[in-house]
């Protein structure tokens, strides 16, 4: 009886809401940058209320990733879709970059050899 009771609540733990929200790409970006450093901060002070200064556990580094990520690319108005359209120009110039200078490297063909 203890070992289906076990097994019930270990199965049940993701239900209970323990994950965060995941961050989303249909509101404006500034809104939810606003709306997770607020969540963040209230976090931090109680966190810090119980002694506790590591923010270990809470996602604040995921959040602090896609905020430095998306960040590059978003325009003033926070429109993802517009972010999305920078990146794919970043990316296209980033690649075009790359094989010019495998291609001009001693005016010799780049090869590229996997070191595996």
């Amino acid at each position: 009886m203890k070992k289906n009771t076990l097994v019930a609540f270990l199965a049940a733990i993701p239900l209970l809401g323990f994950s965060q929200t995941p961050l989303n790409t249909f509101d404006n970006y500034f809104t939810q940058l606003d709306n997770w450093n607020n969540y963040y901060d209230s976090v931090r002070d109680v966190r810090w209320s119980q002694g506790d200064t590591s923010m270990q556990g809470t996602g604040y580094s995921g959040f602090k990733t896609w905020e430095a990520y998306w960040d590059m690319f978003m325009p003033a108005s926070g429109n993802f879709a517009q972010a999305k359209l920078n990146q794919d120009d970043y990316r296209k110039y980033a690649q075009t970059q790359y094989f010019e200078k495998l291609n001009t490297n001693n005016n010799q063909q780049g090869l590229i050899i996997n070191p595996t």
